[in-house]
């Protein structure tokens, strides 16, 4: 993750409610993919509670 990137509850809110897939939501974010970001992404939407995308 970026520096001072942080994957707040309002950024994968309006993430979820605006992508159908993680790969949209890796580029809604504007990062750079790594290795374990799709499974970093969907845990961090499952901490919050969030609807999680395909």
């Amino acid at each position: 993750m970026s520096a001072g990137l942080k994957y707040t509850r309002e950024r994968l809110e309006d993430a979820a409610a605006q992508c159908l897939d993680i790969d949209e939501v890796i580029a809604f974010l504007g990062v750079r993919p790594y290795a374990t970001l799709r499974r970093h992404l969907h845990k961090r939407f499952g901490d919050f509670g969030v609807r999680s995308v395909r």
